[in-house]
């Protein structure tokens, strides 16, 4: 026989809200000056990803994206950002783990 467990809903007022989040202004997690990075010897540099800086609630933080070159791959990071500080982490470690 199955056992049949009662749900618990979370409060409205307890929710945690989703984040906007986009490349310019207008969004709660924000990507600003996208370039590509470049890396090896003057002369024979290639690119090897892209920086930006994220701002959410005052502070910013910059991200790198080894691998990535345009600008449609921003969005994928931002959503995960805004998944993480809506779960409470800290910007500034949230932009140091892309660096790991």
């Amino acid at each position: 026989m199955t056992e049949i467990h009662p749900t618990t809903s979370v409060p409205a007022s307890e929710e945690k809200k989703p984040l906007t989040y986009g490349i310019g202004p207008g969004f709660q997690v924000c990507a600003s000056y996208p370039s590509v990075v470049y890396e090896g010897p003057e002369g024979a540099k290639v690119p090897v990803g892209i920086t930006f800086r994220v701002s959410y609630n005052g502070s910013s933080a910059p991200i790198t994206l080894h691998g990535a070159f345009t600008e449609q791959d921003i969005p994928k990071a931002l959503s995960s950002i805004a998944e993480k500080l809506r779960a409470g982490d800290n910007l500034v470690k949230i932009g140091q783990s892309f660096d790991a």
